[in-house]
């Protein structure tokens, strides 16, 4: 039975080359086609660790200021023993 995997969206550069960008199994990837006269083509996949980066930082920056609840509580039990 397939199932879902991710999505990949089709873009052309400035050379008339396809790419693909999208997200795969919750990682943002590239793709890119390498095709041969005489064999069959392939896709290859790459994971986007620049786009990867940039949303870590996102996510450092959002959430900051949060602590979550567990971790308060037991760094106030720390501090009365």
């Amino acid at each position: 039975m397939p199932y879902f995997v991710g999505k990949l969206k089709s873009h052309m550069t400035k050379n008339h080359n396809e790419i693909f960008e999208g997200m795969v199994g919750g990682d943002p990837v590239k793709g890119f086609w390498s095709k041969k006269a005489n064999g069959p083509a392939v896709l290859w996949l790459i994971k986007d660790l620049d786009k990867m980066n940039f949303i870590s930082k996102q996510n450092e920056t959002k959430n900051k200021g949060l602590v979550p609840a567990s971790l308060e509580g037991a760094q106030q039990e720390e501090k009365k023993t």
